[in-house]
C-alpha cells in the first residue's frame, strides 16, 4: 500500500541523481517478506501509482529479488546510486556492480503499511 513514507523516500532519492528508476518488489517476494495476507495492492497497481509521480522517470517490477535486494535490476541498469533500507543487504549489490554507491534510506517509523492496516482495523472494527 503506497503511503507518505514511500513518497518521502522517492522524493529524497530523486535529489541524488538526474534519472530516478523506482524498483517495485514483485508480489511473490512481498508475500515472502511480509506474510500471506500481503500485498494489499498488486505490483501492477503499485507501479502505476509510482509512475504517476512527477519525480519518477522509470518504474520497473523486479522479477528476482534475493534477500530483499534487486540484483537483477542492478545488474541490468548499473545505477550509480542505490537508496537502501537495509545497508547490509544492499552491499551485496557491489558483487554485480562494484562502483555502485549505497545510500541509507532514512525510514519513518511513524508511517508504514502495517501501522496503516492496524489503524484501519481499529477504526472500522464492527
Amino acid at each position: 500500500m503506497f503511503h507518505v513514507g514511500h513518497l518521502w523516500s522517492i522524493k529524497r532519492a530523486k535529489r541524488f541523481g538526474d534519472i530516478l528508476v523506482v524498483n517495485v518488489v514483485n508480489d511473490k517476494r512481498v508475500k515472502v517478506l511480509k506474510g500471506e495476507k500481503r500485498p494489499i495492492v498488486t505490483e501492477f497497481q503499485r507501479a502505476l501509482i509510482i509512475d504517476s509521480l512527477k519525480c519518477v522517470d522509470y518504474v520497473v517490477i523486479s522479477q528476482k529479488v534475493k534477500s530483499g535486494v534487486s540484483v537483477d535490476v542492478t545488474k541490468k541498469l548499473k545505477p550509480d546510486i542505490f537508496l537502501a533500507d537495509n545497508i547490509e543487504k544492499a552491499e551485496k549489490l557491489k558483487i554485480v556492480h562494484p562502483k555502485i554507491k549505497i545510500i541509507p534510506n532514512s525510514k519513518t517509523r511513524t508511517v508504514g503499511t502495517s501501522e496503516l492496516v492496524k489503524r484501519i482495523l481499529r477504526r472500522y472494527k464492527s
